[in-house]
């Protein structure tokens, strides 16, 4: 098993410039996939519920990848080496952006092609309410992931990715409020082991951030 890692870290390492092209192919997929599913939405219907159906896949996408972003910071702050987390810090940066591009997919599946009036715009759901917000909030992260932003904002560029942990709660407010499933059992989990790490750290270092920048 371990011999199976090693070879795909190796590769994942070696061939670096490769995986994040490929990263990039998916935003642009993602990014112009938004406006051809409006179009195809107004066709007819069947191909409207077609797309509607699709709008969960691209929300596990979503959540999965948010996880996956968790993970390297989680591990550290609880003391666990792993090259799988080492690897997932390298793409952390590409695989937050992948996430929030599904994110937009899946709210132009599961609600934008479906709205047939300003009523339904100003009248939503609880869920739709909360990820609402967490999509506000992890907006601040997506437009600041980038070598630029991290220059340019220094010590503030931290405090913004820090934003990640409340807009956690508020995914899973907006899985919880949908339904009681696997998902939402999942990012309480998540919650509950930040909540831990943090409590960590705190009794490590004498800060909830481990002496990183504030």
């Amino acid at each position: 098993m371990n011999g199976h890692i090693d070879r795909i870290s190796d590769y994942l390492i070696r061939n670096r410039q490769r995986i994040l092209n490929y990263f990039r192919l998916c935003y642009w997929v993602l990014g112009l996939f938004i406006p051809i599913a409006v179009v195809l939405s107004r066709l007819n219907e069947k191909l409207l519920l077609f797309l509607f159906s699709t709008g969960t896949i691209f929300a596990k996408t979503a959540l999965i990848s948010f996880i996956l972003t968790l993970l390297p910071g989680l591990c550290e702050r609880l003391g666990i080496k792993h090259k799988g987390i080492a690897l997932l810090k390298i793409y952390r940066r590409e695989i937050g952006i992948l996430m929030y591009l599904a994110a937009l997919v899946h709210v132009t599946l599961s609600k934008v092609i479906i709205i047939e009036s300003l009523q339904d715009v100003l009248t939503p759901f609880p869920f739709e309410i909360m990820g609402s917000v967490s999509l506000l909030i992890l907006f601040l992260l997506f437009i600041t992931s980038n070598t630029i932003s991290l220059v340019k904002l220094r010590l503030n560029w931290y405090r913004i990715q820090r934003l990640t942990y409340i807009g956690m709660f508020f995914i899973f407010l907006h899985v919880a409020f949908l339904s009681f499933s696997i998902w939402s059992i999942l990012m309480g989990i998540i919650i509950i082991l930040q909540v831990v790490s943090f409590i960590v750290v705190y009794r490590r270092t004498g800060s909830f951030i481990g002496g990183k920048p504030a």
